[in-house]
């Protein structure tokens, strides 16, 4: 039997109340996944439906058989944060563009790197 430190967790639960110790549990394991993923995803999770064509949920089955994600939630997960930072790169890159043909117009406004020391 185990014993509680200073409360009334779930060992008193089940000593005087078993039948409820699913249902207690449940909230505690469901309060624990929150945490997780509040620390491991930066913020709350949110459940969301998706609607996917037949050929890609195969896919993705079948990238979860070969060991590649967890589940389908680690897949999706996985494939949105690779778009965001493509979506980054991107962004990075115009700018880049951008500072590299100004520099071209204005060549006296650039400043040599010997002087940076």
């Amino acid at each position: 039997m185990l014993k509680p430190r200073g409360g009334r967790g779930i060992p008193f639960i089940i000593k005087n109340n078993p039948q409820q110790l699913p249902q207690k549990l449940n909230a505690h394991v469901e309060r624990f996944k929150c945490l997780v993923n509040s620390i491991v995803y930066g913020g709350m999770v949110t459940q969301v439906q998706l609607r996917l064509s037949q050929k890609t949920l195969e896919e993705i089955d079948r990238w979860v058989a070969e060991g590649r994600f967890k589940n389908r939630s680690d897949a999706i997960r996985t494939i949105v944060n690779f778009y965001e930072e493509r979506e980054k790169t991107r962004e990075f890159f115009k700018m880049l563009t951008t500072r590299s043909e100004e520099a071209k117009k204005h060549p006296e406004a650039l400043i040599p790197l010997e002087d940076l020391q």
